[in-house]
């Protein structure tokens, strides 16, 4: 199977201060999301990963739906190590896309493992919530990729289906 394309974003801070102030800046994230800030643009993915590697060390999947504006809608979460998603979980993602008219989605997980390197759970992972996109027929929904975060690197999968 073959990425559309992975990018690797700038790395977290390894000095004990910077990372103080992500910490901050993750904070900040969390809080801009439930002040209902347009959360689909590069930058404030990268502050939800941010809050996703300070706020759930665990392996840990969270699938963000926004509306047309970029708002967030709603967050759903996918706990424990190699991370998939059940066939009754994706149904239960459909209808909720659908009752919400999400126009966005995307996912955001972190290796407790400090790899950044995509795994096969993660490719599946991907493919699984990129299928949602598939499915939607009225193709108003726009899948924004699978960001993977080891706590230092992050990376996007923007498609494994092609």
């Amino acid at each position: 199977m073959s990425f559309k394309c992975v990018k690797r974003i700038p790395p977290i801070p390894k000095n004990e201060k910077q990372r103080m102030l992500w910490s901050e800046a993750a904070k900040e994230a969390e809080l801009r999301l439930h002040l209902g800030e347009c959360m689909t643009d590069e930058q404030a993915i990268r502050r939800l990963v941010l809050w996703q590697q300070w706020a759930e060390p665990d392996e840990t999947a969270h699938i963000f739906l926004a509306d047309r504006k970029g708002f967030f809608l709603k967050r759903f979460c996918i706990y424990g190590n190699g991370v998939r998603m059940r066939e009754s979980y994706v149904c239960y993602l459909k209808s909720e896309i659908s009752n919400l008219e999400a126009a966005y989605f995307f996912a955001v997980h972190n290796h407790a493992d400090k790899n950044t390197d995509p795994s096969p759970d993660d490719i599946l992972l991907t493919a699984a919530i990129e299928s949602l996109t598939k499915w939607l027929l009225s193709g108003n929904t726009e899948f924004l990729g699978h960001y993977i975060t080891n706590g230092f690197k992050v990376i996007k999968i923007d498609s494994v289906l092609g």
